[in-house]
């Protein structure tokens, strides 16, 4: 019984760190496929409306349980409005906050 006991106090914690990580890995799957689809769906606003008027600079999204906080700029290339650098943050909570962050440039 003391064997077993001792076996199982020196696995638990290995245990935990890899659940913790596969938590980690599928928030930062869902953070990149936020950060993807806000990229994507920028782009198609801009195309279909050549401005960028009424883009929503901050928000949130919960996809799978967690909370997604974005926070979205964009800037224009040489001055022109025909192209525009995107930067994109995605941020969620966890015990420590984790977040990506990606420059796009899109067209009208």
């Amino acid at each position: 019984m003391t064997i077993l006991a001792t076996g199982a106090i020196l696995v638990f914690p290995g245990l935990h760190r890899s659940s913790e990580y596969l938590r980690y890995l599928s928030n930062r799957q869902g953070a990149e496929s936020v950060l993807n689809n806000l990229i994507i769906s920028t782009e198609q606003s801009f195309k279909a409306n050549h401005h960028l008027n009424d883009l929503t600079p901050n928000g949130e999204i919960t996809s799978a349980g967690t909370t997604y906080r974005y926070h979205l700029e964009a800037h224009p290339v040489n001055g022109g409005e025909q192209l525009m650098e995107l930067q994109v943050s995605v941020n969620w909570m966890g015990e420590n906050t984790a977040g990506l962050n990606r420059s796009a440039y899109v067209s009208d």
